[in-house]
């Protein structure tokens, strides 16, 4: 038979013939059908010819490295064969032993005989998998072996029938063909592979730990291919996480036993007996990142240590003696790589691991501060400048451990002084000369004074320079200063006050920065519409309910966190008023001074409005009594008001947690940090009362930010946002006691068709009865006994009119001249009688921004009228006081001659 073509030289079958007549017979039908229509198979002549070129050269070859059935179905059946899949792949994987680059041709040419033979372009050869419309090649497994091909052929075909994507489909096949064709690459892996198929990774367990390194290996994937193949021997492994999560481990189960046995011990414990506290996706992450941070640590271990790990487990961590203390100093291993292995070494081997701060080196330890535990202080940078100062400082400070109460500072003192000393030191050891530090290293602290204070001068000298700069905080100069200072004093070592940081740049510099020291209104919103957005949050855990109620208290009272945080249960009094016979609480702050000389709290009226210290009172109570009382009986810290479980324990809740309370914040939405200092004098409970208020009509709190709350649900006054948080506070605290504030300013035209109460500055449209009435009738009700007016139902607290929420203002020149005569004559008055020992800023303040609230009144009513303003202006100049005020100020009726 022979194969004639146009431009290549004729092909003769005598070979094929010789083999199977019917192969031969059957190659030739398949020349006939291909020459009838080329364009059909679209493929060129030259192409056809150049693969059963190919096909008839390596032919011998092939026949030999062929499975010997399938051999003889060749040679009886001819191409019919190919309809069988078994046979057709061990015709390729024959072509692709015979040599690797003409393989691939000789596979095609069996492809392309077999659509001709069958006459269906569309067929697809056993090495070719359609993906739901995506057609992949895994041909490169037969570098392997046909049975490796086989059983991933048979799995992908297994996925196929499952409901995944497209994507997710190509996803899977990507990641575990990769890693297999990767694994062929090495001579000893490929036996393997082409001697057991799949099953290898179970009998040689360094080939699934090769696999786990390469690059496109994903654990989940290589799972489900081996656990299609085996469930049995290749059974999944899962760690549990408090019921809520299900973590694979069954990668690290298979590189190690004994590894899989102490995460599983781990799992056990984390969550439950230790760190009690922590969510259940926090839990997850940490055994997420178990998988990233072990082949971490095994690089930065000795392949003999190494090898241990996977052999011994944890225990190789502990069992070593230092080997911990090896990996915490190591600069290239990931501090939070070092943290989980720790952890998990204290909690399967707790009697075998050291504590972690005794890992650490050049530790001060400070007691007496926090009531939880010792402040650490990390002073490895001073003892690099100089290991003899380094131990003056050591020798020093357990001194003061043991005569601390002798001295009239606390240890408070003591650990404030030595952490700005160190900042000092650290921030101009660069600038130290060679002879500083000799002198340094060989008096230790007690260099200060080497000729005639050298080294002493220097650090005073650049401190004041960098200030001088700019390059330096002022504030935080002068801290350092006094803390040099005072540990000279504390060595006997003269003071060099040279170098001054002068206080006259100091007070001008904080006068720029005032506008920073306190928060806005709008600030003071924010931060309490996210502490009660948080409070109302189910998932909100109680530690942050305490340390949201803490800071609760701080936004509206402004007292000190030091003796806030001190507060015991029976510093909140229960008393009972020998005036009203009513039930009142009082609260009792201390505040350690110098040899913790205690200064007590107290709160009256002029210091704190009745209702802001009833409010704090009332989030007191319910930390005491509902959210910490079941705790009280599981702490030696039963006495005290905020306290939160903790890893099992409870704890007292201190300054070092609520700087957390930022952070709790932040991971909210809110973006003013809380800095207690900010808060002024007295509170800002009138803003908390505004944004609660609000709060409890808009229910879906949790799901909006601020600015939706702020622009949609709180209704906020404008011209309260002119005063300062200290001075708007003032006013209601000093003048308004139990007074409901609005800073709305009503106008209204036309007086005599209401039936509103007349009141020296405009009217009233509270009814008889009203509880403006009720209460002022109780504040005077004795002066009422007095003169017989028993009968009286109506409010008479003029004063206060222009801030109450009933009265009006009317548009028209009289009540203009009397809103000017409240002004110019009643409020200065008011002003002229401030004596020296009053609170005299207190009361200024509190005048003048009461002026300035007329004065917004009265611009309000310029836009309405702007004559009728005039003419009161006029009719002030003409006739000064209003005759309805001069019952408030009689010399002005002497004056007038009456």
């Amino acid at each position: 038979m022979l194969l004639v073509f146009y431009e290549k030289d004729n092909i003769r079958l005598n070979k094929l013939s010789v083999f199977s007549k019917q192969l031969a017979k059957d190659v030739y039908s398949c020349y006939q059908t291909f020459m009838s229509d080329k364009k059909k198979w679209k493929i060129t002549e030259n192409t056809f010819a150049t693969r059963i070129r190919l096909f008839m050269s390596k032919f011998n070859g092939l026949v030999k490295l062929l499975e010997h059935s399938s051999l003889q179905s060749l040679q009886i059946y001819g191409l019919a064969v190919l309809k069988d899949t078994t046979t057709w792949r061990h015709l390729e994987y024959a072509a692709i032993r015979t040599c690797e680059r003409a393989g691939k041709e000789i596979k095609n040419a069996f492809l392309m005989l077999a659509r001709l033979f069958n006459d269906d372009i569309e067929i697809q050869s056993p090495s070719k998998v359609d993906l739901k419309g995506y057609v992949t090649d895994i041909a490169k497994l037969y570098g392997a072996s046909d049975l490796l091909l086989n059983q991933y052929h048979t799995f992908l075909s297994h996925l196929l029938e499952s409901d995944r994507s497209q994507k997710s489909l190509k996803d899977i096949k990507r990641s575990t063909h990769a890693t297999l064709a990767k694994l062929i690459q090495n001579d000893e892996y490929r036996e393997f592979l082409a001697k057991y198929g799949l099953r290898a990774f179970a009998v040689n367990i360094e080939l699934f730990n090769a696999a786990n390194k390469i690059d496109r290996y994903v654990a989940s994937h290589f799972q489900l291919m081996l656990s299609h193949y085996d469930s049995k021997t290749f059974q999944q492994k899962f760690i549990y996480v408090k019921d809520c999560y299900e973590i694979d481990f069954t990668d690290i189960y298979r590189l190690s036993p004994v590894l899989f046995s102490d995460i599983e011990c781990y799992s056990k414990l984390i969550g439950h007996t230790v760190s009690a506290h922590l969510k259940a996706n926090s839990i997850r992450d940490k055994f997420s990142g178990f998988k990233r941070a072990l082949p971490i640590l095994q690089s930065n271990l000795s392949i003999e240590l190494s090898k241990s790990l996977v052999e011994d487990g944890i225990e190789s961590l502990v069992k070593k003696d230092g080997l911990l203390k090896q990996l915490h100093d190591d600069k290239d291993l990931p501090n939070w790589v070092f943290l989980l292995f720790h952890e998990i070494c204290q909690c399967v081997y707790p009697d075998k691991t050291p504590e972690l701060l005794s890992l650490r080196d050049n530790l001060l330890s400070f007691p007496y501060i926090d009531k939880n535990r010792e402040l650490q202080c990390d002073f490895t940078s001073v003892k690099a400048i100089s290991e003899c100062m380094y131990d003056d400082f050591v020798h020093f400070l357990n001194d003061r451990k043991e005569d601390i109460e002798q001295k009239n500072y606390s240890m408070v003192s003591v650990y404030h002084n030595y952490q700005q000393v160190k900042s000092l030191l650290n921030k101009y050891k660069a600038t130290f000369t060679q002879t500083h530090l000799d002198i340094l290293r060989h008096h230790g602290i007690k260099g200060f004074e080497v000729s005639d204070g050298v080294v002493q001068k220097h650090l005073l000298a650049e401190l004041q320079s960098s200030v001088n700069y700019d390059l330096f905080n002022r504030l935080t100069a002068r801290t350092y200063r006094s803390s040099f200072a005072w540990l000279m004093r504390e060595f006997d070592i003269p003071f060099n006050d040279v170098y001054p940081i002068k206080q006259t740049k100091t007070a001008k510099h904080n006068q720029r920065l005032n506008t920073d020291d306190f928060y806005t209104e709008s600030q003071c919103r924010e931060l309490a519409f996210y502490i009660e957005m948080l409070l109302r949050d189910g998932n909100t855990s109680l530690y942050h309910k305490v340390l949201l109620n803490f800071g609760k208290v701080i936004l509206k009272t402004g007292w000190n966190i030091s003796p806030l945080l001190n507060l015991e249960c029976n510093d909140i009094v229960e008393l009972e008023s020998p005036i009203t016979n009513k039930t009142e609480y009082a609260v009792v702050l201390q505040k350690a001074r110098a040899g913790y000389r205690n200064d007590t709290y107290s709160f009256d009226k002029s210091d704190l409005k009745a209702g802001t210290l009833k409010s704090a009172i009332t989030d007191l109570l319910s930390v005491r009594d509902e959210l910490t009382k079941e705790l009280r009986e599981q702490t030696q810290h039963t006495n005290f008001v905020f306290i939160y479980p903790r890893n099992g324990d409870v704890l007292k809740l201190e300054y070092s947690s609520v700087k957390h309370l930022s952070t709790v914040l932040k991971n909210a939405g809110c973006r003013i940090p809380f800095v207690a200092q900010k808060i002024r004098k007295g509170g800002v409970n009138h803003i908390y009362r505004k944004v609660q208020k609000n709060i409890k009509q808009y229910t879906d709190t949790v799901k909006h930010s601020f600015d939706v709350f702020e622009s949609s649900y709180l209704v906020i006054d404008p011209d309260q946002s002119r005063y300062s948080l200290n001075q708007a506070t003032k006013v209601m605290s000093d003048y308004f006691t139990g007074k409901e504030i609005s800073s709305e300013i009503h106008i209204i035209t036309d007086v005599s068709a209401s039936q509103h109460q007349v009141v020296p500055t405009g009217t009233c449209t509270a009814k008889a009865n009203s509880d403006e009435a009720n209460r002022y009738d109780k504040e005077h009700r004795k002066l009422h006994q007095a003169n017989g007016d028993t009968d009286s139902k109506l409010c008479a607290d003029f004063l206060s009119c222009i801030w109450c929420k009933y009265f009006r203002v009317v548009v028209d020149a009289e009540h203009v001249w009397k809103l000017l005569s409240y002004k110019n004559y009643i409020l200065q008055d008011m002003e002229m009688s401030v004596i020296d020992f009053d609170d005299i800023n207190h009361q200024i303040t509190s005048i003048n921004i009461l002026k300035q609230r007329v004065d917004d009144i009265i611009a309000n009513l310029c836009e309405r009228n702007n004559k009728a303003v005039d003419d009161g202006f006029d009719l002030l100049d003409k006739h000064g006081i209003h005759p309805d005020w001069e019952f408030a100020c009689p010399s002005m009726s002497l004056v007038k001659g009456k």
